[in-house]
């Protein structure tokens, strides 16, 4: 078995109690937890709590082979300024762009429609600030990634490095490298990134939950600002609570580490119900559980959580065959996909504002469908915004380089915070959700979706890098003007501290409940069509500060556990008697054996620390250890062909 310390670089104290145990003994905890009751107080099983990725394999892309364009041969390839539209263009910004292009030749209009471009004039990142891919592996060789990628050990923990991975596209969205002549470009083009050196999935076996976030501590300590989490530890399940422990690891992170957390929404329907629901491929068995459903650990508090949203072709009613949103004829309806704006991917031609259709086999079941089920990401409660998670650009991914899935959605908004940070690298994670909250676009009111009013499912709604990034810079100019605009928001709690100059507030209504908090050097303004209508759970507080600050303090990771040593011991059935147990330090041991030439004897405390080691040539022996503190402490003992382990309490 395996016995060691599970988040030895926590800070929080509750939870450097936590230990783990891995066994093939079904009996063991159950009979720890039984006869050391003082010293185990809850365990949890967390065998099946096995690391997946959030990439949807539903085909949903139409695009043309990737044709590869020759490059100039001049080699003088720079980025290109637009200082009317106040826009930035790497010179691999694809098909797109409106400038050359020498990367692929591949549609961007992804990042065109999250206001990348308006982002990249002020900054397109520093290397300084490093985003977490906590998934992999990472193609680190690749041209958009080589030399931007550091691991937490010394050299990469594979010598191979794949083409195409999970954790290669999840990179080369945040941050892959711009201005390069080659592939495309990520959110945050000269941002840094560490990459993870546990293999969570991706045809390794499965990684348990308890590495996975113990691993996010080594990544926040090698400087890690913006960690993008798009996998699942706890699959989809109805519970809007999680695991209280893994709860426990993101406050820490967040609170104590500064670490702003990104996670992935997922990719099942949160709409289905046993008479309507999505099916697994070809076969009829529903995907479940049916209704609003979450998975973890993006719906944990402290972790910003990315659904998707469509993107791709405009709205242009009435909706025609000609359309370029048109995808198929059903059997009942006309079929069109990705309409800017639109929460739903599919949309019904007859009816584009209140779109339906249970999708199986390219086809759709029922006409009827009573429960409007459409084909969407996950949308909950726990969702705050939303990012391009359908039929978007995929790093080395041929033939169409392109992909679906939340997965896909999440490093949009790490790399966004990247970009942020490269600005202010004193804003506090729950500032920078703010502020993201505060520029998205309000696409809930929208009349293609008007379905979702009021359900509080899609978060602050779309994601806008260019007004997240400015809205940034503005907060911290001498003469800046922070502005929030044109939204409603019924709840979220904002908290912004920092604003260096002028906050204005036009066409807002913060009411229900919604909590605001903002604090500015000189002004704020409430411009017209403004108002603050909380209920009795919000609260609105606007202050004025002369002597405001700006600067924060450095995290300091100071190691505040001892690193424990992994015991491995192995699991035979043991003929050992120990007596008494528990005792004061002074006990006998039997092994239960007519004679042995040679028995090693080591005892370990619960930290894995070994207090004691002897050796007898005897079956029966007696250990007197009086001084040793009080607790739980485990005995090995090894002799030829011969390896035990019992357990012991002193008192």
């Amino acid at each position: 078995m395996q016995y060691s310390q599970a988040f030895p670089d926590a800070r929080d104290e509750e939870l450097l109690k936590i230990y783990v145990l891995k066994t093939t003994s079904t009996e063991l905890v159950p009979d720890l937890m039984k006869n050391f009751k003082e010293t185990y107080k809850s365990s949890d099983d967390i065998t099946n709590n096995v690391i997946q990725f959030l990439e949807d394999n539903n085909d949903n892309s139409f695009n043309e082979n990737i044709v590869k364009p020759e490059q100039n041969s001049n080699n003088n390839f720079f980025g290109y300024f637009d200082h009317i539209g106040k826009k930035y263009y790497p010179n691999d910004y694809g098909n797109t762009s409106p400038v050359a292009n020498f990367g692929e030749n591949v549609s961007r209009k992804d990042l065109d429609y999250l206001s990348a471009p308006k982002a990249w004039y002020l900054t397109r990142g520093n290397p300084s600030i490093k985003i977490g891919i906590s998934d992999e592996p990472i193609g680190y060789n690749l041209p958009d990634l080589a030399g931007k990628v550091t691991f937490l050990t010394q050299s990469p923990p594979y010598t191979s490095p794949p083409n195409y991975s999970h954790g290669t596209i999840v990179a080369a969205m945040a941050a892959g490298r711009g201005d390069n002549t080659s592939g495309s470009v990520g959110v945050c083009m000269e941002c840094n990134i560490v990459g993870s050196d546990i293999k969570v999935a991706d045809n390794y076996t499965p990684t348990t939950s308890d590495i996975v976030y113990s691993n996010l501590y080594k990544m926040a300590i090698a400087g890690a600002k913006v960690i993008n989490m798009s996998w699942w530890s706890v699959y989809y399940t109805n519970s809007p609570t999680g695991n209280a422990i893994e709860q426990r690891v993101i406050n820490d992170l967040v609170n104590n580490f500064r670490v702003t957390l990104v996670g992935a929404a997922g990719n099942s329907s949160s709409f289905s119900t046993s008479q309507s629901y999505h099916s697994y491929g070809s076969s009829t068995t529903p995907i479940t559980p049916f209704g609003i459903v979450y998975i973890y650990p993006a719906s944990y508090d402290n972790v910003i959580s990315v659904s998707s949203i469509s993107w791709q072709n405009p709205i242009v009613l009435p909706l025609s065959n000609s359309s370029p949103s048109y995808w198929k004829t059903s059997k009942w309806f006309p079929v069109h996909i990705n309409l800017e704006d639109s929460i739903a991917f599919n949309v019904n031609a007859l009816n584009p504002l209140n779109p339906l259709g249970v999708e199986r086999l390219g086809d759709f079941v029922s006409v009827t469908n009573p429960d409007d089920l459409r084909y969407n990401h996950t949308l909950n409660d726990k969702v705050d915004i939303l990012a391009a998670g359908y039929n978007v650009y995929s790093y080395n991914n041929p033939p169409n380089n392109n992909a679906n899935g939340t997965s896909l959605a999440a490093p949009q908004v790490s790399g966004t915070i990247g970009l942020m940070l490269s600005i202010n690298d004193c804003l506090y994670p729950a500032e920078i959700e703010s502020i993201l909250k505060l520029t998205a676009k309000d696409v809930e009111f929208l009349t293609i979706n008007s379905f979702y009013v009021g359900q509080n499912l899609v978060g602050a709604g779309k994601l806008e890098i260019g007004d997240a990034v400015t809205f940034t810079n503005e907060m911290k100019k001498v003469d800046g003007n922070a502005i929030i605009e044109n939204h409603i928001y019924n709840r979220f709690n904002f908290n912004l501290s920092k604003i260096n100059n002028k906050l204005t507030i036009q066409n807002v209504v913060f009411r229900e409940n919604c909590s605001a908090s903002f604090t500015a050097r000189n002004i704020i303004e409430i411009a017209p069509n403004s108002d603050f209508v909380p209920n009795s759970s919000g609260s609105i507080e606007l202050k004025l500060k002369s002597d405001l600050s700006l600067s924060c303090s450095p995290v300091v990771f100071q190691k505040r556990a001892q690193t424990l040593n992994t015991i491995n011991l192995e699991n035979n059935v043991s003929s050992i008697v120990l007596y008494p147990n528990p005792n004061k330090g002074v006990f006998t041991i039997n092994l239960g054996i007519a004679n042995t030439s040679f028995i090693s004897c080591k005892i370990y405390d619960i930290s894995g620390k070994l207090v004691y080691n002897s050796n007898s040539q005897t079956p029966i022996f007696n250990i007197n250890l009086p001084n040793l503190s009080s607790g739980l402490y485990l005995v090995k003992l090894e002799g030829d062909n011969y390896n035990e382990t019992v357990k012991f309490l002193k008192e």
